[in-house]
C-alpha cells in the first residue's frame, strides 16, 4: 500500500512537472510569437512612415514645380507688357510658393532615413542632396523676385510722382509767358507765342488723356512728352535765345527728360532681372523634375 502510494506520488510529481514544463514552454512560444508579431507590426509601421514621408515630399515637390512654372508664365507676361510700354505701371501677379519653404522645413534626419530606406545607392544619396540644393536655390529666387518687384514698383511710382510737377510747372511757365506777351506785335514774340500755344495744347491734351486713363497718374504718354520737351529745348536754344523764360523752361524740360529716361532705364533693368529669373528658374526646375523621376514613380505606384 505504501509502495502504491509512493508510485502514485511520484507519478503525480512527474505529471505535474511535465504539465508545468509544457505550460512554461507554451507561454514562451506565445511570448515569442507575440514578440514576432509586434516586431513585424513595428516594421510595417516604420515602412509605412517611410512611405508617407516620401509621398508627402513628392507632393510638395510636384506642387512647387507646378506653381513655380505658373509664376514664370506670369512673369513672362509681365515682361512682354514692359517691352510694349516701359512707362506704364505693370502690376505684378504672384502665385503662392510656400511649398518650397515647407520642403526646407521638412528636411531632417528622419526624412533622409526614409529616402535612404528605398534609395540607398551612392548616386541616390547624391541625388537627395542635389534635390535640396535646388530647393534652396528656388527659395532664394522666390525671395529675390518679391524684392525685385517691390523695388521696381516703388521706384517707378516715385519717378512718376517726381515727373508730374515738372510738367505742370512747364505749363505754368508757358501760361505766364503767354499772358505777359498778350497783344504783342513783335514778330519774334508772335512766333514764340504760336509755338508755345501749340506746346501748351499738346501738353494739356496728353495730361487730360493720362488723367482719363489712370486718374492723376501719368501713364502711357511718356514718349510723346519726351518728343514735346525735346522740341521745346531745341527751339529755345536754336531760335529764341533772348526769350526771357528760356532758362526756367529749359531747366524744367531737362529735369523732366532726365526723369523720363530714369523711368525707361529702371524698366529696362527690371526687364533684365525678370528675364534672368525666368531663365534660371526654368533651368533649375527642369533639373529638379529630372532628379525626382524615381521618387515620383515610387510615390505614385
Amino acid at each position: 500500500m505504501d509502495c502504491i502510494t509512493l508510485n502514485d506520488f511520484l507519478s503525480n510529481i512527474i505529471s505535474n512537472g511535465i504539465g508545468a514544463f509544457l505550460g512554461i514552454l507554451g507561454a514562451i512560444c506565445i511570448y515569442i510569437n507575440q514578440k514576432k508579431n509586434q516586431e513585424k507590426k513595428e516594421k510595417i509601421e516604420i515602412l509605412n512612415n517611410h512611405k508617407s514621408n516620401l509621398i508627402y515630399l513628392n507632393t510638395l515637390l510636384k506642387n512647387s514645380i507646378m506653381n513655380f512654372r505658373k509664376q514664370i508664365s506670369l512673369i513672362e507676361n509681365q515682361i512682354e507688357s514692359i517691352k510694349l510700354n516701359k512707362y506704364a505701371y505693370h502690376s505684378p501677379v504672384f502665385v503662392i510658393l510656400d511649398d518650397i519653404r515647407r520642403i526646407q522645413n521638412l528636411e531632417s534626419k528622419e526624412l533622409f532615413n526614409s529616402y535612404k530606406h528605398f534609395f540607398n545607392t551612392p548616386n541616390d544619396l547624391i541625388n537627395y542632396k542635389n534635390i535640396f540644393s535646388i530647393v534652396d536655390f528656388l527659395e532664394e529666387q522666390r525671395k529675390s523676385l518679391l524684392e525685385m518687384q517691390n523695388n521696381y514698383q516703388v521706384t517707378i511710382t516715385n519717378y512718376k510722382k517726381q515727373l508730374k510737377p515738372y510738367l505742370e510747372d512747364i505749363i505754368v511757365e508757358v501760361l505766364l509767358f503767354l499772358d505777359k506777351i498778350q497783344g504783342s506785335e513783335a514778330q519774334n514774340e508772335l512766333q514764340l507765342s504760336l509755338f508755345f500755344k501749340s506746346i501748351l495744347t499738346k501738353l494739356n491734351e496728353l495730361k487730360d488723356e493720362d488723367n482719363l486713363r489712370a486718374k492723376d497718374d501719368l501713364n502711357n504718354n511718356f514718349e510723346k512728352y519726351l518728343n514735346i520737351l525735346e522740341e521745346v529745348i531745341k527751339i529755345s536754344i536754336e531760335k529764341y535765345k533772348a526769350f526771357y523764360k528760356r532758362e526756367e523752361i529749359l531747366k524744367l524740360s531737362r529735369k523732366a527728360i532726365i526723369t523720363i529716361y530714369d523711368i525707361n532705364n529702371e524698366s529696362t533693368n527690371a526687364l533684365n532681372h525678370f528675364e534672368n529669373f525666368a531663365q534660371e528658374c526654368n533651368h533649375y526646375l527642369e533639373k529638379l523634375d529630372n532628379r525626382i523621376t524615381d521618387l515620383k514613380s515610387f510615390a505614385e505606384n
